[in-house]
């Protein structure tokens, strides 16, 4: 699957390059809060897991 969709805390769907999230992928699957800071093209500028 090349992208994932995340809901937002605001309720906003947000499609996600997959290879974004790889480091977080577990036996599990991935799961959590994230903080994702974009610019003003709306590329990813960091993405990261929240405590």
């Amino acid at each position: 699957m090349p992208d994932v969709v995340m809901v937002s805390e605001s309720g906003l769907s947000v499609q996600v390059p997959t290879n974004r999230l790889r480091q977080f992928v577990t036996s599990n699957g991935i799961k959590g809060r994230f903080r994702m800071i974009i610019d003003a093209n709306k590329k990813i500028k960091s993405f990261e897991r929240l405590a």
